[in-house]
């Protein structure tokens, strides 16, 4: 029954919100991106697909040109997704230590 209660506490506080944003960031970071103007699969934000082509006369193995473009725009806003859910967890973990500690006197 314990246990029970302590899942209906976490589900009341802020580090169940925050965790659900923490997922959405996974989300974002793993669903992969696309370029409609390029053929190459561009993979996603946390795990690239590089290819081999052409710079400068070098062949190269790293994330091209169009790719990089459509994986910084999808990197910036799972960074801040990831980091509000980050705060939220923590803030929620951290006044919930506060209110254990607090010990009110029997009357």
């Amino acid at each position: 029954m314990e246990r029970f209660q302590k899942f209906l506490s976490f589900i009341s506080s802020g580090a169940s919100i925050g965790v659900g944003i923490l997922i959405v960031a996974l989300f974002l970071g793993f669903t992969p991106v696309e370029n409609e103007n390029f053929s190459d699969r561009c993979g996603s934000v946390f795990l690239p697909d590089r290819t081999y082509f052409s710079e400068k006369g070098e062949i190269v193995n790293k994330l091209t040109p169009p790719c990089r473009d459509v994986y910084f725009e999808r990197l910036t806003p799972t960074v801040i997704v990831g980091s509000l859910g980050l705060v939220i967890t923590a803030t929620s973990f951290y006044r919930s230590t506060k209110r254990k500690r607090r010990t009110f006197p029997e009357s």
